[in-house]
């Protein structure tokens, strides 16, 4: 069923990218990580490819992320495909926490690969 008439803030890809780089945030500022990676710049850029949902049936997000860190001189980079797939039941609040499940794995993601590529210089993408 096709939802166009309901309202959103701002546009999915935004809300999204938003609320991944919230929950990245929250992850990488309460784990327990080396000084040197809590004091390096972390960039992130996002891009939404596929947005699904199936009421009663799943709720699905499929992007593509470019992870850089920076500190100092020592520069590490990464660029991932990722998809978080999440069974959900009956009724649009099954839907959303669906959805909001689906972020924070690829927040979770995300911030296990800024740990292994800076921590250990190990660049792995996350199994798809």
């Amino acid at each position: 069923m096709l939802l166009e008439d309901e309202l959103w803030i701002a546009p999915l890809a935004d809300e999204l990218r938003n609320a991944v780089i919230i929950e990245l945030t929250r992850r990488l500022a309460s784990v327990d990580t080396s000084d040197a990676l809590r004091d390096a710049t972390i960039a992130v850029r996002f891009e939404v490819e596929r947005f699904e949902s199936a009421p009663a049936h799943y709720a699905l997000i499929e992007a593509f992320w470019h992870l850089r860190i920076t500190n100092g001189t020592r520069k590490e980079a990464l660029a991932c495909r990722t998809r978080a797939y999440q069974r959900v039941s009956d009724g649009y609040t099954a839907l959303v926490h669906g959805h909001q499940a689906a972020v924070v794995s690829i927040a979770d993601q995300i911030a296990d690969a800024a740990r292994r590529l800076f921590i250990d210089s190990a660049a792995v993408c996350p199994a798809a």
